[in-house]
């Protein structure tokens, strides 16, 4: 009994922001999914014939998570493109949770929930979330970042270096995201030696067989069709010029908080990821991580930011969506920065703490008002939008 007693006190708190968060992903990943839009871009019927049949599938295994379900789904609902759509609001779901679990591990219980409902309602996570698209794939940077962290804190290190490994063989699946692995092994590889040097040799056996088999899809596809390795990379079709590069890159770094490139789609005229609030808070969390620069999830968060402005630019398959994760992180960090500064200077006058607290909600809740509007208002009712989706069911 008095173990039961510490676990609820230890985790209660925990577990009801998780089923807050689920409820809020419930409400704005699922509510009016199929009747806010006139129809299905072509995007999302694209995705229903890449996943319609298993032997395409393994025939063309990039972005395989994502069509696997599908595949699942559409069995019990066949020619319904809603199922696309069902599988990417799980992943956003999912992706929000994993979200919280990073953020209370780096920062605190408070900013966690706080920065998790700031993520959740964003106009970029909304976009590709709601879209019947593997794009939402690009959001699996969390689930890395997510795995590293159980395999630093846990107890039962063998279990959480299978589950790590069999991360890290699906994000490979996920065009670009490879380069986000080799990252992480390069800025920890001591510690990943050493995790593999305690592993007895059946494990090692295992392991080795297990990523191989999982990988063969993936291998026969790039031996068959050489392509593949571009698409895993998240390279393009023809290497762009360097001017080209140049514009590209200028429109991505213009996309996070002055005005957006691309389609209509997961876009909203030229509204950038974020809005002023954000990032301001962006700024400051910047400022945040470059002072403990020392501490090596700073340097993979500014390397992986790099990385994921370099890749978006190239105009391969990779999009900005691959920078939302990232993106607040710091905007995490820049809300943990300014309670920390406003609860520094009143240590003691709770009237004081409290008038911060509740300053800093309004700032979180005019942020999400403002995304909320731009993504169910007046998204919707844009002529470009209306356009894209006009497809119906098959």
């Amino acid at each position: 009994m008095k173990r039961l007693k510490d676990f609820y006190f230890r985790t209660w708190r925990q577990a009801v922001a998780v089923l807050l968060l689920t409820a809020v992903g419930y409400l704005v990943f699922f509510h009016n999914l199929g009747d806010l839009l006139p129809g299905y871009a072509p995007s999302e019927v694209a995705s229903y014939h890449a996943s319609e049949h298993f032997k395409g599938i393994v025939a063309h295994p990039v972005d395989a998570p994502y069509k696997v379900l599908v595949y699942g789904i559409i069995h019990f609902a066949p020619n319904h493109l809603f199922a696309t759509r069902v599988v990417a609001a799980g992943i956003g779901v999912l992706a929000c949770l994993l979200f919280f679990v990073v953020v209370h591990a780096w920062f605190s219980y408070r900013i966690a929930f706080l920065t998790t409902i700031l993520f959740a309602t964003s106009n970029g996570l909304l976009h590709i979330a709601r879209l019947g698209s593997p794009l939402v794939l690009q959001l699996a940077l969390l689930l890395l970042i997510a795995g590293a962290l159980w395999l630093q804190n846990t107890a039962h290190r063998t279990i959480a270096l299978y589950g790590t490994i069999a991360v890290l063989v699906a994000a490979i699946y996920i065009p670009g995201l490879v380069w986000f692995e080799l990252l992480g092994l390069v800025l920890w590889r001591k510690a990943v030696m050493n995790e593999l040097r305690k592993l007895s040799w059946p494990h090692v056996t295992l392991v080795s067989l297990l990523g191989v088999l999982f990988l063969a899809p993936l291998i026969r596809a790039c031996i068959i069709f050489p392509s593949t390795i571009r698409d895993i990379f998240g390279l393009p079709d023809h290497l762009s010029s360097i001017t080209n590069f140049g514009t590209n890159l200028l429109h991505t770094v213009s996309s996070i908080g002055f005005r957006s490139y691309g389609t209509s789609d997961i876009l909203l005229g030229h509204t950038p990821l974020l809005d002023i609030t954000q990032v301001v808070l962006l700024l400051l969390g910047g400022a945040v991580f470059f002072r403990h620069w020392r501490l090596a999830r700073s340097g993979f968060l500014f390397a992986a930011t790099g990385l994921a402005v370099v890749l978006a630019s190239l105009g391969g398959s990779v999009t900005t969506s691959v920078l939302l994760p990232l993106l607040y992180i710091f905007i995490a960090a820049g809300l943990y920065e300014l309670l920390r500064i406003w609860l520094s200077v009143f240590p003691k006058n709770p009237f004081a703490r409290l008038t911060g607290l509740f300053i800093v909600i309004c700032l979180v809740l005019f942020s999400v008002l403002y995304q909320w509007r731009a993504y169910f208002i007046a998204w919707p009712y844009n002529a470009a939008t209306r356009t894209t989706f006009s497809h119906h069911e098959l």
